[in-house]
């Protein structure tokens, strides 16, 4: 039997499609793109968290722990994204953004997860990418001064405030 329009894998992979609605232009979703493969995802601000369209999120006290975490243990130097859950689990990873993400969420969360947190991150300033660099990523040290704890909610809000005024 011959169809056409269907257009079926041809290594067998996504047998199962997801069927999601794509998020619309003016519903508060932000458009964003992974650092490393360019993944598009779609993500919303509210006062205590950060979701993914998907159904991802990201709590401020989570974000809050691992940049306190990144920023304890990198100061203000560089750090990978490095979040292979199977060498973080293991304990052969390399400290980034994904081991501390794993820690932040007492090693309950998903470290590839770190890969959109990182990306949205940078996107509303508290992260910084150097593209084609190993170690690609800093805390925004213009944002977050060295006194003290590292808290996103003025960022946080900034963004909330910037989406009510479009």
């Amino acid at each position: 039997m011959f169809m056409i329009g269907y257009d079926l894998p041809r290594d067998g992979s996504n047998a199962q499609a997801k069927l999601t609605t794509p998020p619309m232009p003016g519903d508060a979703w932000t458009e964003c793109y992974t650092a490393a493969r360019g993944n598009k995802f779609h993500y919303q601000i509210d006062d205590g968290a950060i979701r993914l369209h998907e159904g991802r999120r990201y709590p401020i006290e989570v974000i809050n722990k691992m940049l306190n975490i990144l920023w304890e243990v990198s100061d203000s130097t560089t750090f990978p994204l490095a979040n292979s859950a199977t060498k973080i689990r293991a304990g052969e990873s390399a400290f980034g953004i994904g081991k501390a993400y794993y820690e932040a969420t007492d090693k309950k969360g998903k470290p590839p997860d770190a890969s959109a947190l990182a990306a949205l991150l940078q996107d509303i300033g508290a992260l910084r990418f150097t593209p084609g660099r190993r170690d690609a990523w800093s805390i925004n040290t213009e944002v977050f001064p060295r006194e003290g704890m590292i808290d996103v909610t003025a960022l946080i809000t900034r963004e909330i405030e910037l989406l009510e005024h479009l």
